[in-house]
């Protein structure tokens, strides 16, 4: 919601929100010592774009596919960028995730 009040488009809001919501689950993976996927998943869902499946779907079978191939780009360029910062934030070493840790524990959080 940030992103769009300052007048991001769709696609890079959900890659802020599949970025961040993939550094808190790991953030909260290393503190339970728990898999990633735990957390990940059931924060993806929201964010998934559920309508736009709907609608390429529903267009290719009233055979308008020019509707149909104008929802499934947008429906595709949004699971990409899901997709690219689920990536991004996987890619950060897990050393700092457990130095963090390390940090709470320390300070007898």
């Amino acid at each position: 919601m940030i992103f769009k009040d300052f007048g991001a488009n769709t696609i890079l809001c959900n890659f802020a929100s599949a970025f961040s919501l993939s550094i808190i689950a790991r953030i909260f993976a290393v503190f339970n010592q728990a898999p990633v996927t735990l957390y990940l998943f059931p924060g993806i869902i929201p964010i998934v774009p559920g309508a736009g499946i709907y609608y390429t779907a529903y267009y290719f079978f009233m055979n308008n596919m020019h509707q149909s191939g104008r929802f499934a780009q947008d429906t595709a360029k949004t699971v990409l960028a899901i997709c690219f910062g689920i990536i991004f934030a996987m890619a950060i070493p897990q050393k700092l995730f457990k130095v963090i840790k390390k940090g709470e524990k320390k300070n007898g959080i």
